[in-house]
């Protein structure tokens, strides 16, 4: 017997976008980096400005009367792997970890809130960073939390976070750093000589991933524990970017810190012979990736901030290893 078919109306449903053209791809990167370049001196002295201004007071977090040091490292581990599951951005990890820290230096957080305010803060950072598709629903939020707290808790803590921290989530991450740093170093990296990788050749923009990968992994190191508060995120990338690229037997990132030093000196001697009073009550122009600028202190400081690294080796995260497998 025949029946007719019934014709479903409506939006059809999962339909695949057609995939982009890579060539298209890359010439609208290279346009969007054209664009940006004469904006890039503001861009960092915004950073610059911005890092400034976000210091954790560390000495607030030592007052939670619940909260210790010792939990954070089993926090973080945990938000590591939500934020691997879920393929977010880079910076959304390091901006997450940022919320925490401002958040729990201005107010008490009690021991059962501890992974309420991580998952929160992560959530937050994925809508500030991330595409739209990839940020957490508040159902997975839940789930990955076991049901401990429920949709209406998340959106409480959301709320109360945004208000204590003014509904200004601004942050120089270590992303942004690190980027920076890499951009100053890219023309000293070269293709490395077959007599040194057993006939084997490496490209420079392979070199250049190997090193992004390494220095992002110390950075995360760096994430874990109180004593790399006390710095200037930009001083941390610096000096993961310089042990990233020792270990992988390139001075890259040497060259390129040479170079950045020299600049800076140089512009201190040509200020003191020249006075403009125009440039008097302008803001000084940073010298990348010095965000923090340059004093006598700095390299005493990447060289504390190196042995803060060695000496973190020895306590690895496994789920910070999982993840760079």
């Amino acid at each position: 017997m025949w029946t007719p078919k019934v014709q479903k109306l409506g939006p059809p449903k999962h339909i695949k976008p057609p995939a982009y053209h890579p060539t298209l791809e890359m010439l609208e990167t290279q346009a969007n980096k054209i664009c940006i370049q004469d904006y890039d001196q503001e861009i960092t002295n915004f950073l610059s400005l911005v890092e400034n201004n976000s210091i954790i007071n560390c000495s607030m977090i030592d007052l939670q009367p619940e909260i210790q040091w010792y939990m954070r490292p089993y926090l973080l581990d945990f938000i590591i792997e939500i934020h691997q599951s879920f393929r977010l951005h880079p910076q959304t990890l390091f901006l997450a970890i940022n919320i925490i820290d401002k958040y729990c230096s201005k107010r008490v957080v009690f021991k059962r809130h501890y992974q309420l305010v991580g998952c929160t803060a992560l959530w937050l950072a994925a809508k500030y960073e991330d595409k739209k598709s990839r940020v957490p629903t508040l159902k997975e939020l839940t789930i990955m939390c076991r049901n401990v707290y429920d949709q209406e808790m998340f959106v409480q803590m959301e709320r109360h976070i945004l208000s204590t921290l003014d509904w200004c989530l601004l942050h120089t991450s270590l992303e942004d750093c690190l980027q920076i740093s890499l951009k100053n170093s890219k023309k000293f990296i070269t293709s490395t000589p077959k007599k040194y990788l057993n006939n084997k050749f490496i490209s420079s923009n392979d070199q250049l991933s190997k090193i992004t990968t390494l220095t992002r992994f110390l950075c995360e190191i760096s994430l874990y524990e109180r004593n790399y508060l006390q710095f200037p995120p930009s001083l941390i990338a610096i000096t993961c970017h310089l042990l990233a690229s020792n270990i992988m037997d390139s001075n890259s990132a040497l060259e390129a810190l040479k170079k950045s030093i020299n600049e800076y000196l140089s512009n201190e001697l040509s200020d003191d012979e020249t006075f403009d009073e125009n440039l008097e009550n302008s803001y000084p122009n940073i010298i990348k990736p010095f965000l923090s600028g340059f004093t006598d202190d700095t390299i005493v400081q990447i060289r504390q901030i190196s042995l803060l690294l060695i000496n973190s080796f020895t306590n690895l995260s496994q789920a910070l290893l999982n993840k760079y497998k």
